[in-house]
């Protein structure tokens, strides 16, 4: 099976209260990245490139700091939307087990995880269907999610046996093991979290049998509505790379391949929380990160496949979105590579 994009896929925008509740606790309200993340609406969804910029920019920022771990330690309810209230209001750890695999799109698109149980333990074990996410927003998938069963159990001490990363051993692992509390074990086939098998059956502290009920209709609905958008977002996309490729990304090319007016397009566009100019800027970043870790192209030759008028004009803008210089960025990827 071929390996599907994820970078235009997207996230719960209740994502963005969780990085705005790290800056919070650190006191850096007047951060620029903590304005922009207050102005994301909860109701819409973040790209996996815009959450993925926005993690990256906070490591930057705290550079001696195991950002994906203290930002998966932040984990509340509120954060993970309608999907984070339901599983509490589980009856046990299996029922929200359960509700979690069935809707986890709510919180994120990509990859599923899927009950698995080996012996006397359990896991949460994420496919491999799409490519790679990135290793800080894998931690602090991981590292929340555990932080949300202790929290909506009530238990504290309770520890994970073991949690599986596909990436290369990172320089959070002690934080990780701690944060954890088993074992955490790296170039593995798959993301994954173990848990004793007992933990199945541990009481959810707020297990409400008829609110479990309503918030369980309500993420039908929701879920409903983003297999509806999916065909319509994976459409556009193929659309827009095409117009991209063809050095002519406008607006009306790209509504005409989709067979409906300008009108149509922006206002679909609106409903998935973006408009053309942001869609474009987004995947000619996705494009130029792509194209800088592969170093088969000079800076000049990316500019112009990405529709540059010229170099320093791509410089600015890709700086301005990452914090970092296109040179900059490709030299870090080659020493990830070599880690």
């Amino acid at each position: 099976m071929a390996v599907q994009a994820l970078a235009h896929l997207s996230v719960s925008g209740d994502l963005a209260a969780l990085l705005c509740e790290f800056l919070r606790q650190r006191g850096d309200l007047n951060n620029p990245l903590y304005s922009r993340l207050l102005r994301f609406d909860a109701n819409k969804r973040l790209t996996f490139t815009q959450w993925w910029q926005a993690l990256d920019e906070l490591q930057r920022i705290y550079p001696d700091l195991p950002v994906s771990v203290l930002v998966g330690e932040s984990v509340k309810a509120s954060h993970l939307g309608v999907i984070g209230y339901l599983t509490q209001a589980c009856h046990n750890v299996l029922e929200a087990f359960q509700r979690f695999e069935r809707y986890q799109r709510l919180l994120h698109d990509g990859d599923k995880a899927r009950l698995v149980v080996d012996g006397d333990t359990v896991g949460l074990v994420w496919s491999r269907d799409y490519e790679a996410s990135t290793q800080i927003s894998d931690e602090v998938f991981i590292v929340g999610m555990m932080t949300f069963i202790r929290s909506m159990t009530g238990r504290e001490d309770l520890n994970a046996v073991r949690a599986d990363f596909f990436w290369q051993e990172s320089s959070n692992t002690s934080a990780l093991v701690a944060a954890l509390g088993g074992d955490v074990c790296f170039e593995k086939e798959a993301n994954a979290l173990w848990l004793p098998l007992s933990a199945l059956q541990l009481p959810v502290k707020q297990f409400d049998f008829a609110l479990r009920g309503l918030l369980e209709q309500q993420a039908e609905g929701l879920l409903s509505g983003l297999n509806r958008d999916e065909d319509f977002i994976h459409a556009f996309h193929t659309e827009l790379l095409r117009a991209l490729q063809n050095s002519d990304p406008k607006v009306g090319r790209v509504a005409k391949a989709l067979a409906m007016s300008e009108r149509t397009l922006v206002r679909r566009l609106e409903e998935q929380g973006t408009n053309f100019r942001e869609a474009l800027l987004q995947l000619r970043l996705q494009l130029a990160c792509q194209y800088l870790s592969e170093q088969r192209l000079t800076l000049t030759e990316i500019a112009l496949l990405l529709g540059y008028s010229e170099q320093a004009a791509f410089a600015r803008t890709f700086r301005k979105l990452t914090g970092q210089t296109p040179r900059t960025y490709q030299q870090d990827a080659i020493r990830r590579r070599r880690q």
